[in-house]
């Protein structure tokens, strides 16, 4: 349900996780997590966060076959 704090439990999980070092693999199509890579240096200075943008791109003629 809509504002039930699914996000905000992820990340604060995800900050825990980060804090113990512990290696994580964020799929986030909305980008609720960037501020994990913003804030980096200042609140995980010892952790190697990456974004990745997979260039994604489809034929027209593939995709009205």
């Amino acid at each position: 349900m809509s504002g039930s704090g699914k996000t905000v439990f992820v990340r604060r999980l995800i900050a825990e996780m980060l804090r113990l070092l512990f290696p994580c693999l964020v799929l986030d199509i909305h980008g609720d997590y960037l501020g994990f890579v913003q804030k980096q240096k200042k609140f995980f200075p010892n952790n190697k966060i990456k974004l990745f943008y997979p260039k994604l791109s489809i034929n027209r003629e593939e995709f009205f076959l």
